[in-house]
């Protein structure tokens, strides 16, 4: 990814034996499966409003106020 070490979860990188895995009921693996997405999606949103924050206050830090004074090129026209 452009230069970039993607970063994986053990269980995708390392093989799984058959033997690790336990014989589950269906519903027990859906009630499993149903917290561990619930979870990730908590983390998700953590890291998103963390990441959100940051990139706030780097572009506020960045952006460039400027004031104008009354009689300068900020005033281009009479009205009235």
């Amino acid at each position: 990814m452009l230069g970039r070490e993607v970063v994986t979860p053990a269980d995708l990188v390392l093989p799984v034996r058959s033997s690790d895995i336990p014989e589950a009921d269906a519903e027990g693996y859906v009630l499993q499966l149903e917290r561990s997405l619930k979870l990730s999606h908590e983390v998700a949103r953590e890291t998103l409003k963390s990441n959100q924050a940051t990139m706030k206050r780097d572009y506020d830090l960045k952006i460039h106020r400027r004031s104008y004074s009354g009689g300068g090129c900020s005033v281009c026209a009479e009205y009235g």
